[in-house]
Parts: C-alpha cells; structure tokens; sequence
C-alpha cells in the first residue's frame, strides 16, 4: 500500500509541476500574444533582434559545454555536447522566432524593451519556470521522505526556489510594463 501511495504521489507531483510551468510561462507571456492578436502588425526583424538570438545561444552553449566534461577524443561525451548544442539552436531559435513576430505584431518597436525581453524575460520563462516547480517539489520530498528540512542543502534549494520565483514575477511585471509602454496612440 505504501509503494502504491508513493506512485500516486510521484504523478501527482509531476502533474502540479507540469501545470504549474504552463501557467507561469502563460503568465509571463500572455500579456505580449494578447498585445499581438489584438494589433496584428506586421513582423519586423531589427539587428538587437539576432544580437539577441546569438547571446542566449552562446550563455546555453557555455553552460552545456561547462557542465558535460570532454576528454577531447569523439566519444559519448562529444556526442550529448552536439545533442545539446542542436536541442539548444532548435529550441532557442523556435521561441525566438515566435517572441519576435509576437513582439512585431504588439507594436514593441522600443530597441530596448525587445532586448529585455528576449535577453531576459525569454530565458527566465523558458528556466525559472521549469527549475522553480521542480526545486520545490525536491525540497518537498526531502522534507516528507527524508525528513531533512533547513540543512545547508534545503537552505541552498529554499534560496534558489526565493529566486527563481522572484525572477519569474520581475519577468512577468516587466512584460505588463512593456506592452503598456509600447500601447500605440488611438
């Protein structure tokens, strides 16, 4: 009974981090799509656009190839580092894309809230909102199976989960603020 317990408890915690990353990312964004579907400008392409696009490429790939030691011959290693690097240039690229027609199409034309946004508020939404849900139900389970609770480690995820939450709010209010700064004149 108790392995069945466990089970239960394990999905529903995968199905509350699941909807808790969809309605932080919505959260976030929701402000930018609504601006879009309401204004329906066409999609314009600016240089601090890509500037944009290479940086976070760049922050992802020195973070992959930071973490994944190489021993400098092609091996398994070398192999997750390219994964890696693809999964990055496909995902990136794919949100990018859409933030900038998304951007475009809510009259967000001011060069620096296009560089806060897909420099910053992008990346938060796409790793805050994954990372905070899962530090918390990590620190959750150590608390209820381990019954470790505010030892170095469970300060260290309690400190993380304060920042990332506080970084996915600062995202999702700068995207409010932006959208009511880039409103067009009636």
């Amino acid at each position: 009974m108790s392995d069945l317990f466990e089970i239960l408890l394990f999905l529903a915690a995968i199905f509350a981090v699941v909807a808790v990353i969809v309605l932080c990312v919505r959260w976030i964004l929701r402000p930018v799509d609504q601006a879009a579907k309401d204004l329906q400008r066409p999609t314009q392409f600016t240089i601090v656009d890509f500037l944009c696009l290479f940086f976070v490429l760049q922050l992802f790939m020195a973070l992959t190839h930071s973490f994944i030691p190489t021993s400098g011959r092609v091996g398994m290693e070398t192999t997750i580092l390219w994964a890696m690097d693809i999964y990055g240039w496909i995902s990136f690229g794919a949100m990018w894309m859409v933030s900038v027609q998304k951007l475009s199409r809510a009259a967000i034309t001011h060069t620096w809230h296009r560089a806060a946004f897909l420099a910053l508020v992008l990346p938060v939404a796409f790793f805050c909102s994954i990372a905070v849900p899962i530090l918390v139900v990590v620190f959750c389970g150590r608390i209820i199976f381990d019954h470790v609770g505010f030892d170095s480690n469970g300060l260290i995820l309690l400190a993380l989960t304060a920042a990332g939450t506080t970084a996915i709010v600062l995202a999702g209010r700068y995207t409010r603020w932006m959208v009511a700064a880039s409103k067009p004149a009636a």
